[in-house]
């Protein structure tokens, strides 16, 4: 397929510069730099690590942020909106989802690349013709294959398979100008040849591509030549050391530069020239992965089918604490599928392929059943063993409570292992469980106690269910709870079966100890309001905030 619109690309005087985090000092990554390229042809960007390919890349496809400098052209003029729509980027890394196969997959790209309004006929024929280009026909029922989250492994497409089911997920855009960020990193010798072989074909067909090359191989450097590759721009320290033919390069660093090159010695041209231009570059350590476990144990079993006595009152106050400190908990499970889905996201808003609000939707949408499903399943399971109040509108709104809990606990993002495990744990210590928050002598910790969600979670748990057989408040109210062996008809001055004297325990004085005061209407406006904050601050976080770092 013809390219429609041939489109050639010029840089001028291109620089940026960028604050390092650890000295907060502008540091210049890519020096002064100017090239050109035109449809039918492939330049390549080479060089070793750190040597400012990729910058210089994402920089040329409007990708890169901090301080740039230049100009960047297209067709000689400036770039305008309609130059995202006239090119097309493929990252380094494959993200796709391992489950789909590779007809699916670029179905799916097909259909978010398309502007609005494009026949359904013209999506599938696109789909048809960047299959047949890049050869995966005879593959397009393979799953595209890959790691799920909790490791398990989907036996699908070949590295260089998936490579060039990338390519073909671009070019469904119908493109002009192809920007592939090394497209051979990690393949075998024959995949990195194939690759370049479809690069040359795409060219042939009027596309300008513009990659990055990681210290090619000899095979690679041999096949540039051959490949349409009219210019190769050679890269050290962010600066331009050889931009021209790539059977010129020799000659330039020889005659033009007074090294020395001879073939027996120093071997292949390419390690020749990556030897050159090649530094030591610091990398910071890794931080070690943190593994959570999170061990589940069954209330219901341990509070089973509690008492209608004085004695059990506190015991039900304990299944509900542990309850919604269970659900306050939740999210940790949640947390590897947030981070396993989150590249997808990155890949494809980096693409494009659309807004942050329909992800964020989708995802809200597509997890709260489960979230609501999970709660309410093993909630109601505990609820029932430990034999709490069965009326219908009690049942109803413990669970409506515990469901709200779960939606506001689950709004974590990128720092949710560190932040919210500390929000968690002052917000437990400060719910009034243990201990009455009107007896703290340091009165700002008891202001802090409004902004703990499982105080409001808790006491509307107590409200609404705390007298199955005698402790909610509704049955609390006015009632009074007999030792064993004790009723309304015992004389003052009789005993219970435990010795004790038989007198009541007032319901409403329970209640009022543990400072368990808000209604209904005030806890859910409390939890819906956390909702709706958090929902906001994830959303502003999801949008702003992250960045798919390089």
């Amino acid at each position: 397929m013809l390219v429609q619109y041939p489109a050639s690309l010029q840089w001028l005087d291109l620089a940026c510069q960028v604050v390092d985090p650890a000295t907060h000092v502008r540091k210049q990554i890519l020096l002064p730099s100017s090239g050109e390229a035109v449809p039918g042809e492939i330049v390549a960007i080479i060089g070793p690590s750190g040597a400012g390919k990729s910058t210089l890349l994402d920089i040329l496809s409007q990708r890169k942020g901090g301080r740039v400098c230049g100009q960047v052209l297209m067709n000689g003029l400036p770039l305008g909106k309609a130059f995202q729509r006239h090119c097309a980027y493929v990252p380094q890394e494959d993200t796709f989802v391992p489950t789909l196969s590779a007809w699916e997959t670029l179905k799916v790209h097909a259909r978010l690349r398309s502007q609005r309004g494009t026949p359904a006929a013209e999506v599938h024929a696109r789909t048809l013709r960047a299959l047949a280009v890049m050869g995966l026909w005879r593959v397009r029922n393979t799953q595209v294959g890959g790691v799920l989250p909790g490791g398990i492994r989907v036996r699908g497409l070949s590295g260089g398979e998936q490579r060039r089911l990338s390519i073909a997920c671009a070019l469904v855009a119908q493109p002009s100008i192809l920007f592939l960020d090394e497209p051979t990193t990690g393949l075998d010798s024959f995949a990195a040849l194939n690759i370049m072989d479809h690069m040359s074909c795409l060219a042939a067909l009027g596309h300008t591509i513009i990659a990055t090359l990681h210290q090619p191989r000899t095979a690679i450097w041999d096949m540039l030549h051959k490949a349409r590759v009219v210019s190769v721009v050679v890269m050290s320290e962010g600066a331009v050391v050889y931009a021209g033919p790539p059977e010129r390069a020799a000659a330039w660093f020889c005659l033009g530069l007074g090294y020395s090159y001879e073939r027996g010695r120093d071997g292949s041209l390419s390690d020749w020239l990556m030897d050159l231009v090649s530094v030591r570059f610091a990398k910071p350590s890794d931080l070690a992965g943190r593994s959570v476990t999170f061990r589940k144990e069954s209330g219901g079993l341990i509070f089973y089918d509690l008492p209608e006595t004085p004695g059990a009152i506190f015991q039900r106050l304990a299944t509900l604490f542990f309850l919604v400190l269970l659900y306050d908990l939740l999210p940790f499970c949640y947390m590897s599928f947030y981070v396993a889905d989150r590249k997808f996201y990155a890949a494809d808003v980096a693409a494009g392929l659309y807004h942050s609000s329909a992800y964020y939707a989708a995802q809200g949408l597509a997890g709260a059943p489960f979230v609501c499903l999970n709660t309410l399943v093993g909630a109601l399971a505990a609820y029932g063993l430990a034999g709490l109040r069965p009326d219908a509108w009690a049942v109803a709104q413990f669970a409506l409570v515990l469901v709200l809990q779960s939606l506001v606990a689950i709004q974590v993002m990128d720092m949710a292992y560190i932040i919210l495990t500390g929000y968690i744990s002052a917000a437990i210590l400060l719910s009034g469980f243990f201990m009455r928050m009107s007896a703290c002598k340091i009165r700002p910790l008891v202001w802090l106690s409004y902004l703990s969600f499982p105080r409001r979670g808790h006491t509307h748990c107590e409200l609404t269910m705390w007298s199955l057989h005698g402790v909610a408040r509704v049955e609390l109210g006015g009632r009074d709870f007999w030792p064993p062996g004790c009723g309304p008809g015992s004389p003052p001055a009789g005993r219970s079966e435990t010795g004790g004297a038989c007198r009541p325990t007032h319901g409403d004085t329970v209640l009022s100890y543990w400072e368990f005061t808000l209604g209904v209407g005030q806890v859910l406006g409390v939890l819906l309001a956390f909702y709706a904050v958090l929902h906001a601050a994830s959303y502003i976080a999801l949008a702003r905030l992250y960045r798919q770092r390089r």
